[in-house]
C-alpha cells in the first residue's frame, strides 16, 4: 500500500491539537462555573452529558479525523490487471524545475501545476509506454521507458528544484536526452515538454527539427501567466525573491510565442494547461503518432481504495455528532 498524496496525512496531527482544546475548554468551563457558587447546585441546574459519554465522543471525532485524513491521502493497494488492443508508442514527459517553475502566479506554483498534469496525463494514456526526463540548466532520464505507472507517478511527484544541478531552461537538452532514452528503439514516440519555457537555448529548435525526423513528435505544455511573476527562493531561513545582477527582483513570464514555434519545428502543438487540460484530447494527440498494426499489452495499477475511509470517517463523525447532543 502508498499514499498518492502523502502529506495528507498532516492532518492527523490535528488530533491532539483538537482533544487538548477541547480539555482546556472543560477546565476553563468549570473555572468560570465555579465562581457561581455552590457547585451541586449549578450541577443540578445544567444537563450535561456524562464524562464516559463525552470521553466517547472526543475519540470517535479523533477517529473520525484520522479516517478523513487517510482519505486525502488517497491509500492505493492491490493490483489490477487489463488487456486492451492498442496502437503501440512511446510517451516521454520532460518536466522543467528550473528555479522560475517556483514562481506562484499559478496557485500553488507552477511545478506543483506541472506534477499535476504530469500525473494526469499518464493516468489517461494506459499502455503506453511512460519515460521521464527532468531538466533545467541540463536534461538527465529520471525514469527509463516503461509500463510502470505507479513508479511514474512516485517519480513525478519527487521532481523539484533541488534535483537541477544547473539553471536555466535548456529545452534543447530535454529534447536530445529523449533521443538518447529512446536509443535504438524503433516505436513513434510523443514527447510532452512541461515549462513555463520564457526562454530556451538557442539549440532547441534545430533539436525539434531533428528529433520529427526521428518520428519524435514534440508537444508543449505551457504553464504560467503572461503577466508572470517573482521567484521566490530560499536564504537563511527567510524566503526571498530572486534578483538579477544589478539587485532588481526577477520577473518570469510564460511566452506562448515561442513555446509554439518550438512546438511547430518538432511537429506537434503548444496547449496552455496552467488551469486545466483535456486530458481526452492530450491521449488522441499522444497515440495520433502511433504504430498502425495493433497489439495485445496487459498493464498493472493499484486502485484507490479512498472510498473506504470516508465512509468510515463519516460514520464516526455521526457517531460523534449523536454522542454530542445525548445528555445523561
Amino acid at each position: 500500500m502508498f499514499f498518492e498524496n502523502p502529506y495528507y496525512l498532516f492532518f492527523i496531527l490535528l488530533i491532539p491539537v483538537y482533544l487538548f482544546f477541547t480539555e482546556w475548554l472543560e477546565k476553563y468551563k468549570k473555572e468560570k462555573l465555579s465562581l457561581l457558587g455552590n457547585q451541586k447546585w449549578i450541577g443540578a441546574l445544567r444537563q450535561v452529558a456524562s464524562q464516559k459519554k463525552i470521553f466517547l465522543q472526543k475519540i470517535f471525532f479523533s477517529v473520525a479525523i484520522l479516517f478523513f485524513s487517510i482519505a486525502l491521502a488517497n491509500p492505493k493497494w492491490g493490483e489490477k490487471s487489463e488487456e486492451l488492443n492498442v496502437k503501440q508508442s512511446d510517451v516521454v514527459l520532460a518536466i522543467d524545475i528550473s528555479e522560475s517553475m517556483l514562481c506562484d502566479d499559478i496557485k500553488p506554483n507552477r511545478l506543483e501545476r506541472a506534477k499535476q498534469f504530469s500525473k494526469q496525463l499518464v493516468q489517461n494514456i494506459k499502455a503506453e509506454r511512460i519515460g521521464i526526463i527532468v531538466f533545467a540548466g541540463s536534461a538527465y532520464v529520471q525514469m527509463p521507458l516503461t509500463t510502470d505507472y505507479n513508479a511514474a507517478s512516485m517519480f513525478i511527484q519527487s521532481a523539484s528544484t533541488d534535483l537541477a544541478a544547473s539553471q536555466g531552461t535548456a529545452i534543447g537538452e530535454a529534447i536530445k536526452a529523449t533521443q538518447e532514452l529512446r536509443g535504438d528503439n524503433k516505436n513513434p514516440c510523443s514527447l510532452v515538454i512541461i515549462t513555463d519555457g520564457e526562454t530556451h537555448d538557442d539549440d532547441a529548435l534545430s533539436y525539434a527539427e531533428d528529433a520529427k525526423k526521428q518520428d519524435i513528435v514534440t508537444f508543449i505544455a505551457g504553464i504560467g501567466t503572461k503577466e508572470g511573476g517573482y521567484i521566490p527562493i530560499q536564504m537563511g531561513g527567510y524566503q526571498l525573491t530572486k534578483k538579477d545582477e544589478n539587485g532588481n527582483p526577477i520577473r518570469t513570464k510564460m511566452n506562448p510565442d515561442v513555446l509554439s514555434e518550438l512546438a511547430q519545428a518538432g511537429g506537434g502543438d503548444f496547449s496552455d494547461v496552467s488551469l486545466n487540460s483535456d486530458m481526452n484530447n492530450w491521449k488522441n494527440k499522444l497515440t495520433s503518432n502511433a504504430n498502425e498494426t495493433s497489439k495485445r499489452v496487459s498493464y498493472r495499477n493499484k486502485e484507490s481504495h479512498y472510498q473506504v475511509f470516508l465512509l468510515l470517517a463519516l460514520f464516526f463523525l455521526v457517531l460523534a455528532y449523536f454522542f454530542l447532543f445525548l445528555k445523561k
